[in-house]
C-alpha cells in the first residue's frame, strides 16, 4: 500500500496539468519555513528538505529554456535519459560543503505534445542559516527569472531519529497550530500517512473529499527508527 501511494504521488506531481493546483503559487513565504520552525520548537531536528518549482511550457520554448537554464548554472552540463514515456535533460549543482543540490530538470514527452514540464528542486540534508540563505538568494532569484506566476511550489521536511517518538502528538500539535482539517488517511502497521487542509497556504490539490494542501507521514523502520515526513501541498520525495 504504501509503494502504491508513493507511486500515485510522484505521478501527479510529475503528470498533472498544472490547472490541478489552485490558489496563490508564487509567494515568498515558502511554507518550508513553518514546517521547519514547528519541527524544532518540538525538539526534532530536519536532517532532509526539499523545494520544487514545477510549471507547464510550450514545447516550442525547449531550447529557449535550455540555453537560459545554462546560464544559471554555467559549471555544469545537460544529462539526457529517457525511458519509454518521456526525454529528460537534467542539469545539477551540488553545493557539497552546505550539503546542498540545486537541479532542472526539463522534461519532454515522447507522445506529441504541446508542452513539455520545467521542475527546479533544491535539496538540503540539514536546517538553518545557510538553508535560507541559500533559498532566499538563489530558489527565489532564480525562480523568478525562469518561471512565470503559474508556477506550482512544493516544499517538505524530514526527521529521521532512533528512539521513541508519539508520532501522534506530533501530528495533533500541528494540526492546532496550522488549524488543519484532516481529509484522509492510512495506517499501517509501520506507515501512516494523513492528508488534511490548512487555511494558512493558498495553493491546493482536489480529492472527493475536499481540497488538501498538508500532508504528513510517519515510517517506522528496523529496530527504533522512525522518520517524519511533511510536505506541501503533497510529499514529493519517497517517504
Amino acid at each position: 500500500m504504501r509503494r502504491l501511494l508513493i507511486i500515485l504521488v510522484v505521478a501527479l506531481v510529475l503528470s498533472t496539468d498544472l490547472e490541478t493546483f489552485a490558489g496563490v503559487k508564487n509567494t515568498e513565504e515558502l511554507p518550508l519555513y513553518a514546517i521547519t520552525a514547528h519541527l524544532q520548537t518540538q525538539g526534532i531536528e530536519v536532517d532532509g528538505w526539499e523545494v520544487m518549482a514545477k510549471e507547464s511550457f510550450p514545447s516550442q520554448h525547449l531550447q529557449e529554456l535550455k540555453t537560459q537554464i545554462k546560464k544559471e548554472l554555467p559549471e555544469a552540463k545537460w544529462q539526457q535519459t529517457s525511458d519509454r514515456n518521456s526525454i529528460k535533460y537534467t542539469m545539477t549543482n551540488p553545493q557539497k560543503k552546505e550539503g546542498i543540490i540545486e537541479k532542472f530538470i526539463v522534461i519532454v514527452p515522447r507522445e506529441k505534445s504541446n508542452h513539455i514540464e520545467l521542475i527546479y528542486k533544491i535539496t538540503g540534508t540539514s536546517w538553518g542559516e545557510v538553508s535560507e540563505h541559500y533559498l532566499t538568494n538563489y530558489f527565489f532569484v532564480k525562480k523568478g527569472r525562469i518561471f512565470t506566476e503559474n508556477v506550482a511550489i512544493f516544499s517538505c521536511a524530514k526527521a529521521e531519529f532512533n528512539g521513541i517518538i508519539d508520532d501522534v502528538l506530533v501530528y495533533q500539535k500541528l494540526r492546532q497550530a496550522l488549524d488543519i482539517k484532516t481529509i484522509e488517511s492510512i495506517n499501517e502497521t509501520d506507515f501512516t500517512s494523513i492528508s488534511g487542509y490548512t487555511p494558512e497556504w493558498e495553493q491546493t490539490i482536489p480529492l472527493p473529499e475536499g481540497a488538501m494542501n498538508v500532508q504528513f507521514a510517519v515510517r517506522k523502520g528496523l529496530g527504533a527508527k522512525t522518520s517524519i515526513t511533511i510536505g506541501t501541498p503533497i510529499i514529493t520525495s519517497e517517504y
